[in-house]
């Protein structure tokens, strides 16, 4: 059974704002049997599959889990291929790097989008402050993995490794904690969020979607494994 069709089947329904039964009647199936999809608990058909593509005009592979994005798309480093590069593993890590790069700076940009239409700037220091500690301790373990890096563009710890490891691991844990709380003040505050799903990034965000679509999923992909 695909892990990942129960919760896009309800997902889907919940963005379009119809009630299992309404849903039930669309895709032809009794209400009962589409909460068992939508709970996991039974494996469609294939002919149910196809309407509930048609239905919410997605992908059978958005449906399934292997693309986040709702049309299909899927982003390759085959894609940003130049007409004369050769098929070699430099070729092919160079154009993972570019490949990854163009996400991260169009995902990116989708976030800071949504922290400005929040418009609450304890959020949007809690993110910069976190995300540059964690650029912060990758690029430092990239530089210390060459020991004939003697440490000169740092300042905190310069000399031993292990102590300025575990300063920025409890540095990067305190800016997680705080955007953690300044997440949750935005309830408390009653702060207007906008809104987000799979629809609503494809549809505000037409060039950057995919991007973040596929880090997302990249990500998920790595956490699973």
């Amino acid at each position: 059974m695909n892990k990942h069709f129960p919760r896009i089947l309800t997902l889907l329904r919940k963005e379009r704002g119809i009630s299992q039964k309404a849903a039930a009647e669309e895709l032809r199936v009794t209400q009962a049997l589409l909460s068992h999809y939508e709970k996991g608990k039974r494996e469609c058909g294939l002919d149910f599959l196809v309407r509930v593509a048609d239905f919410y005009s997605v992908s059978s592979d958005y449906l399934l889990g292997r693309t986040a994005s709702t049309n299909g798309t899927v982003i390759t480093a085959a894609e940003m291929a130049y007409p004369d590069e050769k098929d070699n593993t430099t070729a092919r890590s160079s154009l993972m790097l570019v490949l990854t790069k163009k996400m991260l700076n169009n995902s990116i940009d989708v976030l800071f989008t949504i922290l400005y239409k929040t418009g609450f700037p304890r959020l949007t220091d809690a993110v910069i402050k976190y995300m540059t500690l964690t650029f912060y301790k990758i690029f430092r373990l990239v530089y210390e993995a060459n020991p004939d890096n003697r440490g000169e563009i740092f300042h905190v710890s310069p000399v031993d490794n292990r102590v300025a490891s575990l300063l920025t691991e409890r540095a990067c844990k305190g800016a997680e904690a705080e955007l953690l709380l300044s997440a949750q003040s935005l309830l408390k505050e009653n702060i207007a969020q906008p809104v987000t799903s799979t629809v609503s990034l494809e549809r505000d965000y037409k060039q950057q979607s995919a991007p973040l679509l596929g880090l997302l999923k990249n990500a998920e992909t790595a956490i699973e494994s």
